[in-house]
């Protein structure tokens, strides 16, 4: 093929005095035969001033004319890329210098089917000397069942998807406004296999306050959204059902969502007889969300 082996995607928005030290770690890998696509989300601080500041051929800087969000910008990186495996790192996220040589190496090595692939990281605060743990991957194969329990894989900074699988399953569903890793995850996993590399990839920044995660009706919207369209996948089990309707009433019944909480309670309740841990958290989850108010 022409284009190069990877293209490394960052999406970016008003992160200025995060994204240098990002940057910087795509660019001394030690595999250098990918393209870095950094697309700023309409931002208004500085971060193109910061990006403009490298002066290396491998990165393509595109800014969108309006906010797209999260899934909005890297579609745009993934309709631009050329090259074979697709790899992502937030704007505030840190790769070890051997990442690609490493899943390189794993690709070479494993079944040509395997599709996705992602790795251990250390989540930090501050900066990288304040670890708070560490992720270490245990679970590859046929997925969808343990990720219909919890999104094992997590953050999108250590993972590279074969750029065919978005012709096959789409792109990430831009009316997930979070939750769209996850959303990706389970669509990939139902029609192929996921492999992992047990090896600590990147540096992932937690708790800097300005992430998707934080803004609670975003979230909301997202778990409905979410519950609607797997429906039919998350009724098929007990287990399942109970655990996302669940997740859903926490947030119902801080909205005062009264058509949700009637819909959720009954799923909820059932957790206090099938599944007893589940119900503690969601009573966590509810204290949590009505502190944050």
């Amino acid at each position: 093929m022409n284009g190069p082996f990877f293209t490394v995607i960052m999406p970016t928005y008003n992160r200025s005095h995060y994204i240098e030290q990002s940057i910087q770690s795509v660019l001394e890998q030690t595999f250098r035969d990918f393209e870095f696509i950094i697309i700023d989300d309409h931002s208004n601080d500085n971060t193109e001033e910061v990006v403009k500041k490298f002066l290396d051929h491998r990165i393509r800087f595109i800014k969108n004319d309006r906010g797209r969000g999260g899934a909005g910008t890297r579609n745009a990186g993934i309709l631009r890329a050329q090259g074979q495996w697709i790899a992502f790192i937030d704007d505030d996220d840190i790769w070890l210098k051997d990442k690609l040589e490493i899943q390189k190496r794993c690709i070479e090595e494993t079944d040509s089917s395997l599709k996705l692939i992602y790795g251990g990281y250390a989540a930090f605060k501050s900066d990288i000397d304040n670890i708070i743990h560490y992720f270490v991957p245990k679970i590859k194969g046929k997925v969808t069942s343990n990720l219909l329990e919890r999104n094992f894989i997590g953050t999108l900074s250590t993972v590279i998807i074969h750029r065919s699988i978005f012709d096959h399953i789409g792109l990430f569903d831009e009316k997930l406004e979070a939750l769209q890793d996850f959303d990706l995850y389970l669509r990939i996993s139902l029609k192929y296999e996921i492999g992992y590399v047990n090896t600590n990839l990147a540096f992932v920044r937690r708790g800097n306050g300005e992430r998707i995660s934080t803004n609670i009706e975003k979230r909301y919207n997202a778990r409905l959204h979410f519950f609607q369209k797997h429906k039919g996948l998350i009724e098929k089990d007990i287990q399942t059902k109970i655990i996302f309707s669940s997740r859903i009433f926490e947030y119902a019944l801080y909205f005062k969502d009264y058509q949700q909480i009637l819909n959720h309670l009954p799923m909820t309740f059932t957790s206090l007889f099938l599944n007893f841990s589940n119900f503690l958290l969601t009573l966590k989850n509810i204290i949590r969300l009505i502190h944050s108010h």
